[in-house]
């Protein structure tokens, strides 16, 4: 590992900082450079979206709205990770957001 990669991981213009949803003073600079529409489709039940504070999904897809600028959401109920058993949910939300 180089020491630019080491000190990358300390800037918060890294990859890895994306989704930092953890950090209340996190500005997000990456998502904020976004200008292209965004639908994001989670469910309440992804172990993996919003692992700091996995009972309130909503509260990660409160950040991604407010910082992605043409972006909307939905919240799938029930869904997991791999949103089996829900496709048809997910399917029609993605038909929808790219008509």
């Amino acid at each position: 590992m180089s020491y630019q990669t080491y000190a990358s991981w300390h800037d918060e213009n890294d990859f890895q900082h994306t989704f930092d949803f953890y950090n209340p003073g996190y500005s997000f600079p990456i998502l904020n450079k976004i200008n292209i529409p965004v639908k994001i489709i989670v469910g309440t039940k992804d172990e993996f979206f919003h692992p700091s504070n996995p009972d309130n999904p909503q509260h990660a897809i409160d950040i991604l709205l407010k910082n992605i600028r043409e972006s909307d959401a939905k919240l799938i109920d029930g869904a997991t990770h791999s949103y089996r058993g829900y496709e048809e949910q997910l399917v029609k939300e993605i038909i929808n957001f790219t008509k």
